[in-house]
């Protein structure tokens, strides 16, 4: 293989419409949503809001990812436009671990949005267990947490970092490649944590389908008493008429 083609094959493409919609859109829309979420998270974590903690908690994952996507997506855009070698090196390194923190952190606001759905549920049937489950609300955020470490952290040893003996000296040099462990243990890792978010959204989706037949019930029940308590208002009143103009007997 000669110069040319060892030069092109190791070229780095960077286009001007993903460094402008990804690079600086998408960044200056993540620091939007940072200042969001953060207004909303303390917004929601006030006492008078107790009652929205878990979407409390969801607003601060979700600055988390924000907070993640300048170094994890737009950098992989911006190491490429400056074409420096030891920012893609240092992006290779930093980048592994970040992933598995945004997976983490996208488990956790599923959990939480599951767990706010429930307590949505026992409010609406107001349930006699609905004060210990706010008692215990921390400790349940903590476990989905703990959960979603143990099912996405694995993916931070999925990835290894790699050389490009063609590359040498060149902005492809490293790359990120899949470890031989994405066969033996990830994969049935994942299998396990995919099966677990099925089931939990099943029965988020069967608890929030339940609260609107419950609310529609309830709303029909209502408007069957107030329509019937018309009516009998109305005959009521009939009679009061008929005996207002009833003729008198003849004696």
């Amino acid at each position: 293989m000669n110069v040319s083609d060892v030069s092109e094959a190791c070229a780095v493409e960077s286009l001007d419409r993903r460094w402008y919609l990804v690079a600086v859109c998408g960044t200056a829309l993540s620091v939007l949503s940072i200042v969001c979420n953060i207004i909303i998270s303390k917004v929601l974590l006030a006492s008078k809001h107790a009652h929205f903690y878990f979407l409390a908690l969801l607003a601060l994952s979700d600055c988390f990812l924000s907070l993640n996507y300048g170094p994890v997506i737009a950098m992989d855009i911006i190491k490429d436009r400056v074409k420096l070698i030891w920012l893609s090196n240092a992006y290779l390194i930093y980048v592994g671990p970040l992933l598995a923190l945004c997976q983490i952190s996208m488990t956790f606001s599923c959990y939480l949005i599951i767990l706010a759905t429930i307590e949505r549920y026992l409010i609406t049937l107001r349930a006699k267990c609905l004060g210990t489950f706010r008692k215990c609300r921390g400790m349940a955020a903590f476990f989905m947490l703990v959960l979603s470490v143990l099912l996405r952290g694995p993916i931070l040893f999925e990835m290894q970092i790699e050389q490009n003996e063609m590359c040498i000296g060149e902005l492809s040099e490293y790359y990120l490649n899949l470890s031989p462990i994405v066969n033996e243990f990830c994969d049935s890792s994942r299998q396990i944590g995919t099966e677990i978010d099925a089931v939990a959204i099943a029965i988020a989706r069967r608890l929030l389908s339940n609260e609107l037949v419950f609310k529609d019930s309830k709303h029909a029940n209502d408007s069957f008493v107030i329509s019937n308590h018309h009516a009998s208002s109305g005959d009521d009143e009939d009679d009061d008429d008929d005996d207002k103009y009833e003729i008198p007997h003849m004696v």
